[in-house]
C-alpha cells in the first residue's frame, strides 16, 4: 500500500510507471504551444496530429521541438536516479514547472506525457541510476508493456533503422547546453555502457488498460481528484441537452400503447429476475 502520488519503484510493477504519465494536462499543452514556434522556425507546419504523415524525419524534428521546449524552462535538477530502487514519489507537471525543480524521473514522465499529448508514442528507459524517454518514429509499439530486454532497443535506436528516438533526461535539465541531437548520442553511449536494464512502452501499456492517473487538487470540499475529461482543455462541452416538452393532454400513440402491454415486469420475465442456479 503506497500513498497516490509513489511509485512502488525497481522492485514492484514497471508497467504502472505508464500510469504517471498524464497527457492531458494544461501544462502539456503549454509545452506544445512553445515547440509549434520552435517548429515554425524551421518552416514546418504541424497541426499535432500523431503519426499521419508517416514521415519518420517529421516526427524526429517534432520530438526535438517538445525536448527544446520543455529545456527552455530551466527546470534544475533534485534528487537521485539512485532512489529508484525504493518507492519514489512523482510530482506532477504543475509542480514541475511551478517550481522548476525536478527528479530525473519526473522529468522522464513529463517529456512522456508531452509526447503522448502530440499524438505520439512515449518510451520509457531506466536503470538503477539513469533514467530516459523517448519516442516511436512511426506508430507501432513493443509486444510487453515492459520488458528487461535491452537488445531490442539498442537495434531500434541504431542508424540506418531510426524506429525509436531515446533521448537523455540529464539534458533536459537547466545548465546542459546541448539540443535534442546531442542527447540521442549520450542516450546511445549509456545504453551500450549498460546504464538501463528496463524498457517501458508507454503505448502497449494503454492498450493493457494502464491509464493516466488522475490528478489531486486542493478545492472547497478538500482534496478532489480530477480525470481526463476535467482536466483536458482540449475537449469541447457536451451538447447542451433540449428538454422536451410536457404534454399535458395524456395522448399515446397506438404503437407506444402496444410497446407497453408487451412489457413484462413481473417475476416471470427470466431477464429481470435471474436465478443462477
Amino acid at each position: 500500500m503506497l500513498p497516490f502520488d509513489m511509485w512502488s519503484g525497481r522492485s514492484g510493477s514497471a508497467e504502472l510507471l505508464a500510469g504517471f504519465v498524464r497527457p492531458k494536462v494544461a501544462d502539456c499543452l503549454r509545452i506544445l504551444d512553445a515547440a509549434q514556434e520552435q517548429l515554425k522556425k524551421w518552416e514546418i507546419a504541424c497541426e499535432w496530429r500523431g503519426y499521419a504523415e508517416g514521415d519518420k524525419t517529421a516526427v524526429r524534428r517534432i520530438a526535438a521541438a517538445l525536448f527544446a521546449a520543455v529545456k527552455k524552462q530551466s527546470v534544475a535538477r533534485a534528487g537521485d536516479a539512485r532512489d529508484l530502487e525504493e518507492p519514489v514519489s512523482v510530482a506532477g507537471a504543475a509542480h514541475i514547472l511551478r517550481d522548476k525543480s525536478a527528479s530525473a524521473l519526473e522529468m522522464a514522465l513529463f517529456f512522456a506525457s508531452c509526447l503522448e499529448c502530440a499524438g505520439l508514442h512515449p518510451v520509457l528507459a531506466f536503470g538503477s541510476r539513469e533514467v530516459a524517454c523517448g519516442v516511436w518514429l512511426y506508430d507501432n509499439c513493443f509486444a510487453d508493456g515492459a520488458s528487461d530486454d535491452v537488445s531490442l532497443l539498442q537495434k531500434y535506436v541504431a542508424d540506418g533503422i531510426n524506429n525509436v528516438a531515446m533521448y537523455d533526461t540529464d539534458d533536459l535539465f537547466a545548465g546542459r547546453s546541448v539540443n535534442a541531437t546531442a542527447a540521442e548520442k549520450h542516450f546511445a553511449r549509456k545504453l551500450e555502457a549498460g546504464c538501463y536494464d528496463t524498457v517501458v512502452d508507454v503505448r502497449r501499456c494503454r492498450l493493457a488498460r494502464v491509464l493516466p492517473l488522475p490528478l489531486k487538487a486542493a478545492g472547497s470540499r478538500g482534496v478532489e481528484l480530477l480525470g481526463e475529461e476535467d482536466t483536458d482543455l482540449s475537449a469541447a462541452p457536451a451538447a447542451v441537452a433540449d428538454a422536451r416538452k410536457v404534454s399535458l393532454d395524456g395522448k399515446i400513440t397506438k404503437d407506444k400503447q402496444w410497446e407497453r402491454r408487451l412489457l413484462d415486469l413481473s417475476l416471470k420475465n427470466a431477464l429481470l429476475h435471474f436465478r443462477p442456479e
